[in-house]
């Protein structure tokens, strides 16, 4: 694939650089600004692939875009327009929040949470210890790509209400005992809240991708090419 050879000319512009084409492992994501640039990346790709002796399925092909496209049709095959994807684990929409995974990571933080029933709900295991699984089996969980989540009140609110369910469940406080928010924790006493961990992973990812050289990340977090006078973005 990176020897497909797009032209620089193609592409999303991002302080000067052209990006047209993500890859990670037998996945790639192509980048255009134009219908006509998209189909023409998309046939480059797919020649340079059968040279290969690989096939690109357009069946599974998908399209995003943020413009009105009601069809998309290359080499007589219609690829499919969606407003949301999974890719690598996360779910990309086109408006660009973050609603449709935080609300799917929350569910799978409560079924994680549901399979290791019979180990919080068991007397003979410490608090501390159920504590301890909640912190490095549930949370990291349903924190997965938390680094890139545009998080607003909505979600927040619902990152609260996830935290405080999971406590409460540990410590086996049934939902119509009167016990506050505040008591329950005191009594778990956690390092940090679960909004104040997923902004912690967000710094650590900020720092560790400023610290990159010439990095693609750096150019796109930026909105500039490294050395270059371009103003960033936003």
């Amino acid at each position: 694939m990176r020897k497909v050879g797009f032209e620089d000319n193609i592409g999303i512009k991002i302080g000067g650089r052209t990006i047209n084409n993500l890859l990670y492992a037998d996945d790639t994501t192509i980048l255009a600004e134009e219908k006509e640039d998209k189909e023409k990346l998309l046939r480059k790709l797919k020649e340079e692939s059968e040279k290969a002796g690989l096939s690109l399925n357009l069946k599974k092909t998908k399209i995003m875009t943020t413009a009105t496209l009601n069809e998309f049709i290359l080499d007589g095959t219609e690829i499919e327009i969606t407003s949301y994807h999974t890719f690598l684990g996360s779910i990309i929409t086109r408006d660009g929040y973050d609603n449709k995974e935080i609300s799917r990571r929350l569910s799978i933080g409560r079924m994680a949470m549901t399979k290791l029933e019979k180990i919080m709900k068991d007397r003979d295991v410490k608090k501390a210890t159920k504590i301890k699984i909640a912190e490095t089996i549930i949370f990291p969980t349903e924190t997965y790509g938390s680094e890139s989540w545009i998080v607003r009140k909505r979600e927040r609110k619902k990152i609260g209400t996830f935290e405080l369910w999971t406590w409460r469940r540990i410590l086996r406080v049934p939902w119509i005992e009167k016990r506050t928010n505040f008591s329950v924790l005191e009594d778990v006493k956690p390092k940090r809240s679960l909004e104040a961990s997923i902004l912690r992973l967000k710094l650590r990812y900020f720092g560790h991708v400023m610290r990159a050289k010439r990095s693609l990340e750096r150019d796109i977090m930026l909105g500039k090419v490294e050395g270059s006078n371009w103003p960033t973005i936003g």
